[in-house]
């Protein structure tokens, strides 16, 4: 059952990242456009720069879409091999790699024409502009979407986060271009470039450090603190256990969860086995990103076991548990008193014996 629900969530998050597809056909046409512009009417190097930078966000989001397939397969569901989910952490860190050295070329060749008085034509900032109204609409999408679901796809926050830094790339160069025609300043157009370049590449890091993170297994402190905050949650709502530790290890878009809880010492093996398998299945429902989920449930080893009380939730949750629970404490409070009652008449009866018994013996010796 858990499996099967795991399944269900990588399927739902493989269709909502259709979307992808689109941003991808998009940058491979703006590419194209920059390129005819290049060739065909104005020879500049503001113009290549931008047609490489589509050119490259089209592949490298391409390659997160191979990726996400790869690990979506029927093979990686039938072996449970969830790990492979990594391997998007490691395209978005790729992906970061490249825009990040096209950014760098962009600010060396600002540097370079920082003497140089050529203009760059004026019908350039429409293409720039353009192209940040495109990224801006884009970025909106993927933001609303992440927003709309409660599973966060690093995919889509990649493609978020990227079209962010391309609006204030694209808009910053093409207002640049327009300021520098107007006021016959071409050093306006290089130093913001500069600027903006060094905006990009520290908004890359940013990306790249939390791929990275994902990538070890260690994960954002952020989402992290959150999933684990959503375990504790359910646990505490659903279940009559005490959790001592959980643990939260991120794969790329997901997370698996392990569970570690505190149980009465006279809980056998096959109740702790039924209990562990409801509470993981119940984990990875309820908790969005959590695909898997391993409960461990270890004996209360202190000698004075707090009474805790059962929650309202747990019995609508766990109806049957919740009555086995009930009766048996019953069956044992019961057991105790009728115990109690007998060792007291068996008490009573050892105190009335002899005194019975010395009576008849005075009756023998008087006859």
């Amino acid at each position: 059952m858990g499996r099967r629900l795991a399944v269900r969530k990588v399927l739902r998050l493989a269709r909502e990242l259709r979307f992808v597809n689109y941003v991808v056909l998009i940058s491979l046409s703006l590419s194209a456009i920059g390129f005819a512009l290049y060739l065909l009417y104005i020879p500049s190097t503001v113009v290549l720069m931008e047609g490489f930078v589509w050119l490259v966000e089209a592949l490298t989001f391409f390659g997160l879409l191979i990726t996400f397939r790869i690990a979506v397969s029927k093979a990686v569901f039938y072996g449970a091999r969830y790990e492979i989910f990594r391997t998007e952490s490691f395209a978005v860190i790729i992906v970061a790699i490249a825009a990040g050295a096209i950014t760098l070329f962009n600010i060396v060749h600002a540097f370079e024409g920082m003497g140089e008085g050529h203009l760059t034509p004026i019908t350039v900032s429409s293409y720039l502009l353009a192209s940040a109204a495109i990224s801006y609409v884009l970025s909106r999408k993927t933001k609303s979407i992440l927003e709309r679901r409660k599973i966060l796809s690093l995919t889509v926050k990649t493609v978020e986060e990227k079209l962010s830094l391309d609006v204030v790339f694209e808009a910053g160069a093409g207002i640049a271009i327009l300021a520098s025609n107007i006021i016959f300043m071409p050093i306006i157009e290089n130093i913001a470039a500069i600027i903006m370049g060094f905006y990009v590449i520290i908004g890359l890091i940013l990306i790249a450090k939390d791929a990275f993170l994902n990538l070890i297994g260690i994960g954002v402190p952020k989402l992290i603190n959150k999933t684990r905050r959503e375990v504790f949650s359910i646990i505490r709502r659903t279940t009559f256990f005490k959790p001592r530790r959980v643990r939260i290890t991120s794969l790329g878009s997901f997370a698996e969860a392990e569970i570690w809880l505190e149980a009465r010492p006279d809980l056998t093996l096959n109740e702790a086995y039924r209990h562990s398998v409801t509470i993981a299945r119940e984990v990875i429902r309820r908790v969005g990103r959590v695909i898997r989920a391993i409960v461990i449930i270890i004996p209360q080893l202190r000698k004075s076991l707090v009474k805790q009380r059962t929650p309202i939730r747990y019995q609508k949750v766990y109806p049957r548990q919740y009555k086995e629970k009930i009766v048996k404490s019953k069956v044992k409070a019961f057991k105790k008193s009728e115990g109690v009652a007998f060792q007291k008449s068996r008490s009573k009866a050892k105190t009335i014996r002899p005194s019975s018994s010395m009576k008849t013996r005075s009756k023998g010796e008087e006859h």
